[in-house]
């Protein structure tokens, strides 16, 4: 339909994270032929333990290459 940027909210947990992440946001990419901006939610302050977020926030082109990060370090839940 014409759109050259898409934006794929993500809920992934560290589970299914672990094994869909990084290959899922650049085959989205490749199959629209698109830039994609892949926004994964955070963890709760007040409760961390409840939701355990994976992945962070990207842009990936429509050749299914990463072109920017956040930065996401999974093991103490903060963004850098």
């Amino acid at each position: 339909m014409g759109a050259e940027f898409l934006v794929f909210p993500s809920l992934f947990t560290v589970p299914t994270g672990e094994m869909h992440w990084d290959i899922l946001r650049k085959i989205r990419a490749l199959d629209n032929q698109a830039y994609f901006a892949f926004v994964s939610s955070s963890r709760p302050i007040d409760i961390p333990e409840l939701y355990q977020p994976y992945g962070g926030s990207s842009v990936v082109d429509p050749m299914g290459q990463v072109i920017s990060d956040s930065g996401y370090e999974e093991t103490i839940g903060k963004f850098t």
